[in-house]
């Protein structure tokens, strides 16, 4: 399914993680999926949820700055294999798997060139 991913650049200090995840936590927004990672002096906080108008509305309320991607959730993958699979029928259709994480309940997050593209390959 197609979602959106929010992109925040965290100030690499203490906390910064942690007042973050207070307005994610305060938004009644569920974490489907997130990545952090150092990027430069900051960190990338990359975060899937199951509500976007909550999580938007409170990252505006709060002054947190962020970017909106579109990326595709792939739901009940828990074996390589499964991973695999995905990943070979992307590469047959020429689909480059920008980046790509793990979430909770078997929810893996992938950054492509073309959303609805992939999502055609996967659902033909």
């Amino acid at each position: 399914m197609k979602k959106i991913e929010f992109d925040i650049l965290l100030t690499n200090a203490p906390g910064s993680f942690k007042d973050t995840c207070k307005v994610i936590r305060d938004s009644g927004a569920e974490v489907l999926a997130y990545a952090l990672t150092p990027v430069d002096s900051c960190g990338l906080l990359q975060i899937v949820t199951d509500n976007d108008k909550k999580i938007r509305e409170a990252f505006k309320k709060n002054s947190i700055h962020f970017m909106e991607t579109d990326v595709l959730v792939i739901k009940d993958v828990y074996h390589a294999g499964d991973i695999y699979e995905v990943s070979e029928m992307l590469a047959r259709e020429n689909i480059n798997i920008n980046f790509s994480y793990s979430g909770r309940d078997g929810i893996i997050v992938f950054e492509v060139d073309n959303v609805d593209r992939t999502i055609a390959v996967l659902e033909g």
